[in-house]
């Protein structure tokens, strides 16, 4: 990984986590977990490149002035399976000075329920439509955005769907469009990313 032993890391947008570019890979898997003498962590988060921005995560967030071990792995399908995670390597997170009268970080409200399964339904479907639903979602977030690619990696759809009071719970018209066949499809609300087969057969 580019980052292994980077230290001073802030949530502030001006740090950014790389692993090593995997060619032909189109889905990064980056795993958090605490050094050894730390409280007990884990965290896995998934993203489309194989660099991000550290900012402060809604969920689990990463905690200031400590050390993580990050080990990251590859998909060349977009997250439906997944190579093996590479070495573990550490980051270190800094102290970043308060503002005045600002709580601590640790005393900050945190929303900690995880989404639940993807579900989708009919599945397979006739081409037509399918339910798309998803609860436990951060009350916060109001979109979620859907991608749809075939077995090659291809995108062939795309949209964005509306989250209301933490749950996506939507009917998604594909209007005979795909072919019968084997797609994925992937949601990604926040800093969740959810892979499902979809088989589409007539």
């Amino acid at each position: 990984m580019i980052s292994c032993g980077a230290t001073n890391l802030k949530f502030n947008g001006t740090s950014t986590i790389s692993a090593t570019e995997v060619p032909g890979a189109n889905k990064y898997q980056f795993r958090f977990t605490n050094t050894a003498g730390q409280p007990a962590y884990a965290r896995t988060i998934a993203f489309p490149t194989r660099s991000f921005t550290l900012t402060p995560w809604l969920t689990k967030p990463l905690k200031a002035g400590r050390t993580y071990n990050v080990q990251v792995r590859a998909s060349f399908d977009n997250g439906a399976t997944w190579c093996d995670y590479g070495p573990s390597c550490t980051v270190k997170i800094s102290w970043t000075p308060l503002t005045p009268f600002a709580e601590p970080r640790g005393y900050e409200a945190e929303y900690t329920e995880e989404p639940t399964e993807l579900l989708l339904y009919p599945n397979p479907t006739n081409g037509d439509q399918v339910r798309i639903q998803l609860g436990g979602i951060d009350p916060e977030l109001t979109i979620a955005t859907l991608d749809i690619t075939d077995l090659f990696g291809k995108r062939v759809m795309s949209s964005t769907l509306p989250i209301n009071d933490g749950e996506l719970n939507s009917v998604l018209s594909l209007d005979g469009d795909l072919a019968d066949g084997l797609y994925i499809l992937t949601i990604t609300v926040g800093e969740y990313v959810f892979n499902e087969r979809l088989v589409i057969t007539r």
